[in-house]
């Protein structure tokens, strides 16, 4: 759909840097499609602080140093931390972990076709990327009920939040907001919504929806064109 038309999304993300380039571009957002499952799954935030990290062990781009280094400034909570994923800096991270002393807190268990089917309860999903494009791993994880902790880098993030819902944002790099944000979560003094709550926030991704408004912006282009 046009961005100019809507209220509801602002833009931001790369259609943002279009248009920074070039004020006049008429520009239209359209997100990456996702499959809903037909079998509803909604994984509960259990009482035991279970942390997740899901994707590439690939520290420039994921910051996933900067991860440990916060949990790091947390030893005096309890929380544990799933890392669901392999990458390249897999071995150097974990030799990180043991110097931070976090390392008996962290389970590595590699690479999952379906990484979110075994999680019995999740508290939140972390994600300290230096940059993305539309990071599908926070939408996945809504269609489990699970909210998230997510940098707000270029570009993605701010797309798919709605903060007090289904997640929240801190400020690229700043460790202080990271360790900050994430204290409040491990006490609950910030509150998410329910996992149905959350689920419905990904529907606006669901593929036929995102089909349907390719199909209206080449329509009114075409109309447009005539």
């Amino acid at each position: 759909y046009s961005s100019a038309a809507s209220d509801v999304y602002k833009r931001q993300g790369i259609e943002g840097i279009i248009r920074e380039l070039n004020s006049e571009a008429e520009t239209y957002l359209v997100y990456n499609p996702v499959e809903i499952p037909k079998e509803k799954k909604l994984i509960p935030r259990g009482d035991r602080n279970i942390l997740l990290y899901i994707g590439r062990l690939e520290d420039k781009q994921k910051n996933i140093s900067f991860m440990l280094e916060g949990l790091a400034r947390l030893k005096e909570y309890r929380w544990d931390l799933r890392v669901i994923g392999e990458g390249p800096d897999k071995n150097k991270l974990k030799r990180k972990a043991e110097k931070l002393k976090i390392g008996d807190r962290i389970k590595w268990e590699g690479f999952k076709k379906n990484p979110f089917e075994n999680i019995s309860e999740a508290k939140v999903l972390l994600l300290t990327s230096r940059y993305e494009g539309l990071p599908m791993v926070l939408i996945e994880s809504n269609m489990r009920g699970i909210p998230f902790l997510s940098s707000d880098c270029e570009s993605g993030p701010k797309d798919i939040v709605i903060e007090g819902v289904n997640g929240y944002l801190y400020k690229e790099g700043s460790m202080e907001e990271f360790v900050e944000k994430l204290r409040k979560i491990l006490e609950n003094e910030m509150k998410f919504g329910e996992p149905e709550e959350i689920f419905n926030t990904s529907l606006r991704f669901e593929k036929n929806l995102i089909l349907d408004k390719i199909i209206s912006i080449i329509l009114n282009i075409l109309k447009d064109n005539k």
